[in-house]
């Protein structure tokens, strides 16, 4: 428990981006424990395991355009080298960026939610799939309308603030 200003609070600290941090998490019972209310986790699959019926979780994410995150990593990489390279990626398209260079985004999320690995080119099945579970698993924010991706998760969750307790608002 942490002690801030006579008030107590109780907390868990287990790494949730292993293997051993969740089998850690699923021994200690931290779900039906009350004690986790929010989890940031990586391994979204494996991490799904720690709920039961009794002990549901809901999964929320912000998605960001994979077009424009890609454009904009292309753009910075026109100038400035990816980390590891000697050169800019000045003298390729962006579409032979998206398409061949290994500092394109790798649809993370697709291949974790469809449980493809890394040297497995992605089809329009597994990216079926993963819209699919997100579609119907996930309440999802848009990073590029975070402000009103955040009142969404604070309606839906019935999340408040202390300024919100301290002036009675919502």
């Amino acid at each position: 428990a942490v002690v801030n200003n006579d008030v107590t609070y109780n907390y868990v600290n287990i790494d949730l981006s292993s293997l051993d941090g969740i089998s850690r998490a699923k021994d200690l019972n931290v779900i039906s424990s009350g004690l986790l209310t929010v989890m940031n986790n990586p391994l979204i699959v494996e991490g799904s395991r720690l709920f039961t019926p009794q002990n549901r979780g809901r999964m929320f994410a912000v998605f960001f355009n994979p077009m424009q995150l890609a454009l904009d990593l292309y753009q910075r990489y026109q100038t400035q080298p990816p980390k590891g390279d000697l050169e800019p990626l000045d003298t390729i398209s962006f579409e032979e960026f998206v398409l061949t260079s290994p500092h394109a985004p790798q649809n993370w999320v697709t291949r974790q939610l469809a449980g493809v690995e890394e040297s497995t080119i992605i089809t329009t099945d597994h990216v079926r799939l993963a819209k699919g579970m997100i579609a119907h698993k996930c309440l999802v924010g848009r990073a590029d309308n975070l402000k009103a991706s955040l009142k969404r998760f604070e309606s839906y969750f019935q999340w408040t603030t202390d300024k919100d307790e301290d002036s009675g608002s919502e």
